[in-house]
């Protein structure tokens, strides 16, 4: 990822998440006209490009920013509760809705056909496993390069702050799995390592579990430990919001994840300066809203 596209997705995450508060927000915006306006503004102009963008990913900051100020930013801040997602009904809802949307989605391609229906459907569960076709038919797994688990997992994320030479990183597993099955391809691309794949190709069959549990333990702390860290403000909350949407697909691909956590701490401290320097300059200095917000 270069300078610019780091500085976007981070950027626009923040300016997300941040319309919607203000739009969801009543007890500090409902009599302020002119926030409403330029909220909404901005609201449809993120939709618009959104929209024109064509990216998958973009329409999941949309729904990761809705879903993580319902959850986790009104439901601990003005109920005074630290929300369990998965285990209310809210969280079922949610889920259920997202099944139903999958399904309408793919139905969109299905052209009423039950059988083509089924076809993509069944061709869905494949591709979510096409790793485990790439590593284990014609044990593809054991002409991996790269033997050393440190550099292999951390060697992305250390050279992007110059702690490690771009030269002395691995090429990334999924990247690998295409070009031993077909040497000559021009436009590489793969499937996502897995944690199961990654751990059981550094650590070996015995060792390998143990490097899925220990991405399980991280993943629950940031859910739910991070956030009673960071939820008093609301600059903390986004911070928290980042972190997760980074490293939320960790299992998926390890060294993506890393590379996007770098982006957070990169990008949000310039962010959350500009946005201090702004507070100073409005008003009287530090007033409530930059306080509360800050």
């Amino acid at each position: 990822m270069g300078v610019i596209e780091r500085f976007n997705d981070v950027a626009l995450s923040i300016l997300t998440l941040t319309v919607l508060c203000v739009l969801m927000t009543k007890r500090y915006y409902s009599n302020k006209l002119f926030t409403r306006s330029v909220g909404y503004t901005l609201f449809f102009l993120i939709l618009l490009t959104f929209f024109l963008s064509g990216s998958k990913s973009k329409v999941m900051i949309f729904g990761f920013s809705w879903v993580y100020l319902v959850f986790f930013w009104f439901s601990g801040r003005y109920y005074n509760k630290v929300p369990a997602f998965f285990l209310g009904f809210k969280g079922f809802l949610i889920v259920l809705l997202a099944l139903v949307s999958a399904v309408f989605v793919i139905s969109l391609n299905s052209n009423g056909n039950l059988i083509e229906y089924a076809g993509h459907l069944a061709f869905r569960f494949v591709y979510y496993g096409d790793v485990f076709l790439y590593a284990f038919v014609n044990d593809n797994i054991n002409n991996l390069n790269g033997s050393n688990p440190v550099i292999g997992l951390f060697g992305g994320f250390l050279s992007i702050f110059r702690l490690l030479s771009p030269q002395d990183i691995y090429v990334p597993i999924g990247i690998q799995f295409p070009l031993i099955i077909h040497p000559d391809l021009d436009y590489i691309t793969g499937p996502n390592p897995r944690h199961n794949v990654v751990g059981l190709f550094y650590f070996g069959f015995l060792f390998g579990p143990f490097f899925s549990f220990l991405i399980g333990l991280v993943l629950s702390a940031i859910r739910y430990k991070l956030y009673k860290l960071f939820v008093s403000s609301f600059s903390g909350f986004v911070l928290y919001f980042l972190i997760t949407k980074a490293l939320i697909t960790l299992h998926v691909d390890f060294d993506y994840s890393l590379s996007k956590f770098a982006s957070v701490l990169i990008v949000f401290p310039i962010i959350l300066f500009i946005s201090y320097a702004f507070c100073l300059r409005s008003g009287n200095g530090r007033n409530r809203y930059c306080s509360s917000v800050l």
